[in-house]
């Protein structure tokens, strides 16, 4: 893989309905980052990786780390230690957890697979033009794969490969589609190739993230928030707050009210770069549910935003709405398709 530097390509000018939603679980990056309305400086981050902090199987009671405490088999971390005795009780973690406490969790947990997939499906809409949008990630050990494909009046999309050396990524040239069926593009065969570190500053994370969404502390302008909404932001706030819940089947609800300032940071920076937009697009709501399972590992999240893009070359503020919905597969092996083959979206349940 090419990582000592990038080759120089015009990014695709979609019209208004480049909708990027396939951008919505391609992994996210908690760097320090800037926007238009002041510096934000990420403080935690839920995507912490087993390198970085110890972490739990996703076997009930079993912990990877070696770091347990002598008198136990408990992790010695504080939340990992909350969490595993949490399992072996039976209890439910929606009350013994906060919300940030499981959006923490999540990503750790996932990570700590040696293969996952995820697949996304959806539709955009923006001045009445319908979008559709397609999306897929593979975990396969080391290598990871994700693409993102959307379709309407225009057509856009790329496909990355990441390994230890960098990322390669080519862009869609064509895709088409019989009726309920998954999207089949035609990629180019120039790569754009990137160190990691090029990646996470141009596309604002990096493949081996859970997502591009943050979840956790930022400060911006000396003011520390939290990007999931548990309180009312005015005396005229009634929009849905953040909340988790366990189901009668024992999976958990997790509906996230994400901050439109650091919680969509990774992701308007991925946007701005795949689609040539003017600048960072405002968020007028982001809304997640998460399904869980009885242990914390995602499977599926459904997905409700409206934004505001506008294009570099096309001047004009287009508001955008999109609903998607996404489906995880923890621990499933899928192998990370050739330039020229097509994902395998059979088994992702989202096309009829």
């Amino acid at each position: 893989m090419k990582s000592e530097k990038k080759t120089n390509r015009a990014l695709p000018l979609a019209a208004l309905a480049l909708l990027l939603g396939g951008a919505l679980v391609l992994p996210g990056c908690s760097t320090t980052a800037s926007s238009s309305s002041g510096p934000i400086n990420f403080i935690s981050s839920s995507d912490s990786t087993p390198d970085a902090e110890e972490s739990t199987s996703t076997t009930e009671g079993e912990v990877s780390s070696s770091e347990t405490s002598s008198s136990d088999d408990l992790p010695t971390d504080p939340l990992l230690r909350k969490y595993v005795l949490g399992l072996r009780e039976g209890a439910d973690l929606s009350e013994t957890l906060t919300i940030q406490e499981i959006m923490t969790l999540v990503p750790r947990l996932w990570a700590e697979n040696e293969n996952n997939t995820w697949y996304c499906n959806g539709k955009a809409v923006s001045f009445g033009l319908s979008q559709d949008i397609q999306s897929a990630g593979i975990k396969a050990g080391d290598s990871y794969f994700s693409e993102s494909i959307s379709k309407g009046v225009l057509t856009t999309g790329a496909r990355a490969y990441q390994d230890a050396d960098g990322v390669d990524v080519y862009r869609t040239e064509k895709a088409e589609a019989e009726t309920g069926k998954p999207l089949v593009a035609t990629w180019g065969t120039e790569a754009t190739s990137y160190t990691l570190d090029e990646y996470a500053e141009s596309w604002g994370y990096t493949l081996d993230h859970f997502g591009n969404y943050y979840f956790g502390d930022y400060e911006q302008d000396g003011v520390v928030k939290n990007t999931i909404i548990t309180e009312p932001t005015s005396s005229e706030d009634t929009a849905q707050l953040s909340y988790a819940k366990r189901l009668e089947t024992g999976h958990y609800e997790v509906y996230i009210r994400l901050d439109t300032v650091g919680g969509v940071l990774n992701y308007q920076r991925q946007m701005v770069t795949l689609s040539g937009l003017q600048d960072l697009p405002p968020f007028e709501f982001c809304n997640l549910t998460f399904e869980l399972d009885e242990e914390l590992l995602p499977i599926s999240c459904k997905v409700h935003e409206k934004y505001t893009a506008t294009l570099a070359a096309l001047p004009i503020p287009a508001p955008t709405e999109a609903n998607l919905e996404i489906a995880y597969f923890p621990g499933a092996t899928a192998s990370i398709p050739e330039l020229s083959q097509a994902v395998d979206y059979s088994t992702s349940g989202l096309f009829e």
